[in-house]
């Protein structure tokens, strides 16, 4: 056999690709994939029937909220349940589907499972957040509260903004005040002209650009803040000088205030974090952050 025959091998069928609760949805809908290819053993039951349950205040040992840490070996299926539950909890994504739970139950009894996650939807509007922290790994300078803000800003659930807030925190934070302008709708427009004369042809350049690419954004953010403000000195401000865990949670409930002032229910926010060991490896500080 030849080393071109190993690579022209036809592949199984049969063969998965791994589970992540940030895949992306191409041409194909990776949560109810993961849905539909999940087996709900008797562990992941009782912690289902848990997790339901104090989301709708139904423990008797119930706490200003609840956390979770799922442990077991590599491929015992941490992942893939963190992926189920990134499906399970998105209270819009289900609006858009048909027969999930029997996807998910297989034509077995799971008791008083289905009941619980259906008054879970009909009592608050659930937003998951989602984070694989598999890809942060070795980015020493990068912490919990900066990954798991940037996971919320982009969220265009969580911000109520088509595509979501930037990546990039200061432009994020410098968005959240510029929506309240009367500029915010023609902000594209605002940004090519505050480009005219640093750069050839602004008008290629739409507010996207501006959100992902650095460069940019230094060279627009200035000037936008001085026509609103008369004065560029405050842009710093903005932004949280430490984005410690207090500031991000106090950052997280401001965005699910603002969500629930806009809808008829009750939010409620779940923060899934997959790989959280392997981002902590053996930095005390990350583990006393989370």
């Amino acid at each position: 056999m030849t080393g071109e025959d190993w690579f022209s091998a036809d592949v199984s069928s049969d063969f998965e690709e791994s589970v992540r609760i940030d895949r992306e949805d191409d041409e194909r809908d990776h949560r109810l994939e993961s849905i539909d290819t999940y087996h709900v053993t008797g562990e992941a039951e009782d912690f289902l029937t848990d997790f339901f349950a104090r989301l709708l205040g139904r423990s008797e040992d119930m706490r200003s909220g609840a956390n979770y840490w799922l442990y077991g070996y590599y491929g015992s299926g941490k992942s893939h349940l963190l992926s189920v539950l990134r499906g399970l909890m998105d209270t819009e994504w289900l609006q858009q589907q048909d027969a999930v739970w029997s996807e998910l139950a297989d034509g077995r009894d799971l008791g008083g499972l289905e009941a619980t996650w259906t008054a879970i939807h009909d009592e608050y509007e659930v937003i998951p957040v989602s984070v694989n922290l598999l890809k942060y790994q070795g980015q020493k300078e990068r912490s919990f509260s900066e990954i798991v803000l940037r996971a919320a800003h982009t969220s265009e659930r969580l911000t109520g903004v088509e595509g979501g807030l930037s990546p990039q925190q200061d432009v994020a934070y410098f968005e959240d005040w510029y929506r309240t302008t009367d500029a915010w709708p023609e902000r594209t427009e605002h940004a090519r002209t505050a480009l005219e004369g640093t750069i050839d042809s602004p008008e290629r350049y739409e507010w996207l650009d501006v959100q992902q690419y650095r460069a940019l954004a230094d060279a627009v953010l200035p000037t936008l803040i001085e026509k609103e403000t008369g004065t560029a000195d405050g842009l710093d401000d903005l932004t949280p000088s430490d984005l410690d865990p207090e500031a991000m949670v106090g950052r997280l409930e401001e965005l699910r205030s603002e969500r629930e002032a806009e809808s008829d229910r009750p939010v409620k926010l779940v923060l899934l974090l997959d790989e959280v060991s392997l981002f902590i490896g053996t930095d005390f500080d990350r583990l006393t952050e989370l």
